[in-house]
């Protein structure tokens, strides 16, 4: 019997807006020591999967921030906040895709960036067109603040 362990090429989803579903969500550390995100998800245009990470770094802050907003989460005033892969798994997102050739020859598809529902859908009004998954969660509120967080007093705020 013929047995072939490698991953069967996946076709990338398309370049360009894309109306996805989080499928799963884990975390991780780099080689580097870095924390990130791992996010599978389904383009509903096309029902192509891709991976893509969402470091948590301060140099990456802008794109876990903009994932948040685009699944319909909010930050909370005051500083850190936490999040866990419960809060993106099931989660409907906008954004868009770009391809980048991996060494090994394979072309994969990741994010560029993260969009709100209502800018992914003046970019691209057919996103609007695409059904909500029945079991996606659609449900929005406001992260938890971390314990680490400072809340600012009036002073602090004026000042």
């Amino acid at each position: 019997m013929d047995i072939d362990y490698r991953k069967s090429e996946r076709t990338p989803p398309p370049i360009g807006a894309v109306k996805f579903l989080i499928t799963k969500a884990g975390q991780g550390v780099s080689q580097t020591g870095k924390d990130f995100f791992s996010l599978t998800c389904t383009d509903l245009r096309t029902g192509a999967t891709f991976e893509d990470r969402v470091f948590t770094t301060h140099r990456s802050a802008w794109k876990l921030e903009a994932l948040i907003e685009s699944l319909g989460l909010t930050i909370p005033d005051g500083g850190g906040f936490k999040i866990t892969c419960d809060d993106l798994e099931g989660r409907i997102g906008f954004g868009e895709i770009e391809h980048r050739k991996l060494n090994s020859g394979r072309t994969v598809g990741e994010f560029k960036s993260f969009w709100s529902r209502t800018y992914a859908i003046e970019k691209d009004p057919s996103l609007a067109e695409i059904p909500d998954p029945s079991d996606a969660v659609l449900d929005s509120y406001t992260l938890p603040l971390s314990r680490k967080a400072k809340t600012m007093t009036a002073s602090e705020v004026e000042a």
